[in-house]
């Protein structure tokens, strides 16, 4: 194993706090930046062709202060003879929690060739931010007194989107369980909960279960979640989400 460069970065607890953020969204782009860490070359012979090549984005910015989340979309990757680097495959990137002013992610490729002496990337990084969309959060105060019912919400309406919280055992009252359409989850970054007082009721885990069409997600709390605690429901809307393109040239090969 060969290295070289200097020194990687469905629920966030603390995203619901972007309902204080400012409510106009400002209209150019975060000023972030993509540049290139570590090189790690596993291939264990000058003939082998198994193992792979990672190698470490790192994404920097004052503009990240706004951002709650952050995913990498790969479009082209090649080393300097040619050789298409970019893996098989085809599975969609998730979102990861940014906090502070850095985020850093490992990316798998395919290996170059022992002759290749460097290689180029090219592709998006993916930023949500809320404060650029007020419809990207939205409250919904006492949910839980609604079980069995779908969430009446106009935000929710707004967004198309549907959730009902699942009666509750009165002897569990550290978790809550919403059911919904499994596209609906997928378009959530996070829930979280807020006693009557506006305080967060920590969620320290979630599950979620589908059948393909509709999914039910568990919340469990760090400690008992009130009657008439609100959810708060961070949603990946497409005004919330900034689209900022990377090209990286001559990455030297370890």
């Amino acid at each position: 194993m060969r290295k070289s460069g200097t020194p990687r970065f469905l629920v966030a607890p603390a995203a619901f706090l972007a309902l204080s953020a400012a409510a106009q969204a400002p209209s150019a782009p975060p000023a972030v930046r993509v540049l290139a860490g570590d090189v790690t070359d596993e291939r264990v012979a000058a003939t082998a062709r198994r193992g792979q090549l990672t190698v470490q984005l790192k994404v920097r910015g004052d503009g990240l202060d706004g951002v709650r989340a952050l995913r990498l979309h790969l479009t082209a990757a090649r080393d300097d003879l040619g050789t298409p680097l970019l893996p098989d495959t085809t599975a969609t990137p998730k979102f990861r929690d940014v906090r502070g002013e850095r985020a850093d992610e490992n990316l798998s490729l395919r290996n170059p060739p022992r002759e290749a002496k460097s290689f180029s990337l090219s592709g998006r990084v993916e930023l949500f931010v809320p404060a650029r969309d007020p419809g990207s959060v939205v409250k919904v105060p006492k949910a839980l007194l609604n079980s069995g019912r779908a969430l009446a919400s106009p935000g929710l309406e707004a967004a198309k989107m549907r959730f009902s919280v699942l009666r509750r055992d009165p002897a569990v009252n550290e978790s809550v369980t919403l059911r919904g359409r499994t596209a609906d989850f997928d378009r959530l970054h996070s829930i979280g909960i807020l006693g009557p007082d506006g305080s967060e009721v920590r969620v320290v885990g979630t599950g979620r279960i589908s059948d393909g069409e509709e999914a039910a997600m568990t919340l469990e709390a760090s400690g008992p979640i009130p009657k008439d605690a609100s959810l708060v429901f961070t949603i990946l809307t497409p005004k919330a989400l900034v689209p900022v393109p990377f090209d990286l040239k001559d990455v030297p090969l370890p």
